[in-house]
């Protein structure tokens, strides 16, 4: 996000009320949370993906299939 984007974001912010600022600080740390397991989710896919993939070269390697 660009600083612009930022700005623009805290200007809204500043419209609000410490009740809505409130709710909105605990929605963005859910998202943060959701974010975050996605990211490991999708790390755990690449590396797991990866391992097989580095398995069937090396099986095909020994069945001498190509």
């Amino acid at each position: 996000m660009n600083q612009a984007k930022i700005d623009q974001v805290l200007g809204l912010c500043a419209e609000l009320s410490v009740e809505e600022l409130e709710q909105l600080s605990k929605d963005l740390k859910k998202l943060l949370f959701r974010c975050r397991v996605q990211d490991k989710i999708d790390l755990r896919r690449e590396d797991v993906a990866q391992r097989l993939s580095e398995a069937m070269d090396h099986r095909m390697d020994k069945t001498g299939v190509e």
